[in-house]
C-alpha cells in the first residue's frame, strides 16, 4: 500500500536491502579492505517497544510508525560517513541517552530522533512539519538539542524522502560515484 506521497514502503525498504547487500558484496574489490556489516533488519513480531505518547499525538509521525512496522533498523556503515537508522527499541525508548525529543535555538520543535551518521550528526523527524532534520554541532541539554543555524539542516521533506535519499546514495555508490 502506497503512502500519501505515493511511496510503497515495502518496495522501498526491499530495494534498499537489495542495494545494501550488493554494496557490501562488491565493497572489498572496489576499496581494497573488507566492509563492516550493512543490513536492513526487518521488524520482529515480538518487539514490544511502544511508541511514546508524544509521538502518537502527532499525525506527522505516522510514517515513522509505519516504517517501524516494517523495519527494525538500517545500518550502512561504509556508505559516505555511515548512515544508521536506530532500532525501534532505541528510537522509542532511548529518550535522554543521546536522543533528544526537542530542538531549540535556531528553531524550536518537538522531534523524534531516529538515526545518526558516522560523522556525529543526528537525524530527527520534526513532529510539527514531518521533515527530517540533520542536526550537528549542538549541545544536548536534558532532552533538548540546542543548535545554531549552521547545525540545523532539512535533510528531506519526509521520512520516505530520506529513505529515497539513502536508496539513491547506494545506487550512485554502486555506479562508482
Amino acid at each position: 500500500m502506497a503512502t500519501t506521497s505515493g511511496v510503497n514502503p515495502n518496495s522501498l525498504v526491499d530495494e534498499i536491502a537489495r542495494l545494501a547487500l550488493e554494496f557490501q558484496e562488491g565493497f572489498e574489490s572496489r576499496f581494497g579492505y573488507p566492509p563492516d556489516e550493512h543490513l536492513v533488519s526487518k521488524a520482529q513480531d515480538d518487539d514490544t517497544s511502544i511508541a511514546p505518547g508524544n509521538l502518537l499525538a502527532h499525525a506527522t509521525a505516522k510514517d515513522l510508525l509505519r516504517f517501524y512496522d516494517i523495519v527494525d533498523e538500517i545500518s550502512l556503515p561504509d556508505l559516505d560517513n555511515g548512515y544508521f537508522i536506530h532500532p525501534r527499541s532505541v528510537t522509542f525508548n532511548g529518550e535522554g541517552a543521546g536522543h533528544p525529543t526537542e530542538v531549540r535555538g535556531y528553531r524550536s520543535e518537538e522531534i523524534c530522533t531516529f538515526g545518526s551518521e558516522g560523522g556525529g550528526a543526528l537525524y530527527a523527524l520534526g513532529l510539527s512539519t514531518g521533515h527530517v532534520y540533520r542536526l550537528t554541532g549542538g549541545e544536548l541539554i536534558g532532552s533538548a538539542y540546542s543548535v545554531e543555524p549552521s547545525g540545523f539542516h532539512t535533510a528531506a521533506p519526509s521520512l520516505w524522502g530520506f529513505l529515497e535519499f539513502l536508496r539513491d546514495r547506494l545506487k550512485k555508490s554502486l555506479m562508482g560515484d
